[in-house]
């Protein structure tokens, strides 16, 4: 099989008679790198050229340096194809951020990200999947999912200042309660340990918790403590 079948899927006729010759070019070098399909195996490409093993013909190995220029290359030969995308990661892979092949590749991957989640798309799966109830295993999944610092610290900052409406609110409260693993919110869940140290802090400050039958303060021993005013505190338990 040769690349002339190439010229078979495009139109840029000067792009493909530079692969090719950039392919020969170094087809007989020994060296260690990536080994690289000079047929691409996407899917929209010539994934039946995809084993080494049966068509060995369709493999190169290539340095770092080479197998980009080889990719730059396919995005050229196969506009906004799966060579594109692959281009563009690969931008992103090596931080080579600068370039207008890059802006390029990334307007089409941007593009092609749109044409396939659309409103109508995730409407259509929206209703598909609603009042369906989750298997156990599905649940069980779910139940405990940890989602690291960086995560958190990420959601925090593209959620802060964005205000929920109360229905939100409240399909929050409702999902809080059915998940067994959550805490009882009507039960204090201090650690012993945790209770005396803001004992310790609070009498290092000389001050004391004080209720007025709904609402609780902090007030210092010095000070004379308002009528109606006695120790304790009242703990409001927010959801």
């Amino acid at each position: 099989m040769s690349m002339e079948i190439l010229f078979e899927r495009s139109k840029n006729i000067h792009m493909i008679k530079r692969y090719i010759n950039f392919i020969e070019s170094i087809a007989n070098r020994n060296k260690i790198g990536h080994k690289h399909h000079i047929l691409p195996k996407a899917k929209d490409m010539f994934p039946e050229y995809k084993n080494f093993d049966d068509y060995p013909w369709n493999g190169i190995v290539l340095s770092l340096r080479e197998h980009f220029i080889a990719h730059w290359m396919l995005s050229k030969i196969f506009p906004g194809s799966s060579q594109s995308l692959a281009f563009y990661y690969m931008c992103n892979k090596t931080l080579n951020k600068n370039s207008k092949e890059y802006e390029k590749c990334k307007l089409i991957h941007i593009q092609n990200m749109k044409n396939i989640y659309t409103d109508e798309r995730n409407n259509k799966i929206s209703k598909a999947l609603k009042g369906k109830s989750k298997s156990k295993e599905h649940k069980e999944k779910l139940i405990g999912h940890s989602v690291s610092i960086e995560t958190r610290e990420k959601l925090k900052k593209a959620n802060l200042g964005k205000k929920r409406s109360q229905e939100s609110i409240n399909k929050q409260k409702e999902s809080y309660k059915l998940n067994a693993n959550n805490i009882d919110r009507s039960k204090c869940t201090l650690s012993e340990d945790s209770i005396l140290k803001m004992s310790q802090t609070k009498k290092s400050k000389n001050m004391k918790w004080f209720n007025d039958g709904e609402n609780s303060k902090l007030f210092s021993l010095n000070e004379e403590i308002p009528d109606g005013w006695s120790k304790g505190r009242i703990i409001k338990w927010k959801f």
